[in-house]
């Protein structure tokens, strides 16, 4: 929900954290109507057919708010919904931006997190130590990769799998990436992988 509220928000983020700050019970009660509607939306994607669930927060920075409003903000509804999807086999969360309040997550009921290697967040082996969950990433994310030489790539690649020791890690981009992104970048990433060549 705290990342829906600036999508409807004429104000978008600004307005929104304002909301959290000067309108909390109206805030909470329109978190209740948003993690009952994207509990039921996950719970029907799993009966489709789904595997899990990507849920994503992208405001739970520094430059935002607090460690105390994340937790009062982000923790209560995210564990509805991801409650909602408990029995589902693999159920990923992503913590988008720099300085994220990564502790405010560490014991969430997730396979896997993913978040963006940036100023004031940890490293992929410091994220497994502090949850014992598989860490996502170790690949840029939009902008950076596009523009990427196929050899800056794999070698990224490889620096993340040394890092990890090959366990606890899915390669990937720390966050999403442009569909115009070249594909053979990626197929090179996943063909060194899949040859062991990194």
């Amino acid at each position: 929900p705290p990342m829906i509220l600036p999508m409807l928000a004429r104000g978008g983020r600004d307005q929104a954290l304002a909301f959290l700050r000067n309108a909390p019970r109206e805030t909470a009660r329109a978190f209740d109507v948003m993690a009952e509607t994207l509990a039921e939306y996950a719970r029907r994607c799993l009966a489709a057919g789904a595997d899990g669930l990507f849920y994503a927060t992208n405001v739970a920075t520094t430059a935002l708010m607090t460690a105390e409003e994340c937790r009062r903000w982000q923790r209560p509804w995210d564990l509805r919904i991801l409650d909602a999807v408990a029995n589902a086999p693999f159920n990923l969360l992503h913590v988008c931006g720099a300085g994220i309040h990564f502790d405010e997550f560490a014991d969430y009921p997730v396979t896997a997190l993913s978040f963006a290697l940036a100023p004031g967040n940890p490293t992929l082996a410091e994220a497994h130590a502090r949850t014992g969950r598989a860490i996502v990433g170790g690949l840029p994310a939009k902008p950076e990769i596009a523009g990427m030489s196929e050899a800056a790539l794999l070698a990224r690649a490889a620096a993340a799998r040394r890092e990890m020791q090959d366990r606890w890690h899915l390669l990937g981009p720390d966050c999403s990436i442009d569909p115009d992104t070249p594909e053979p970048l990626l197929h090179a990433v996943g063909a060194a992988v899949r040859h062991a060549e990194l």
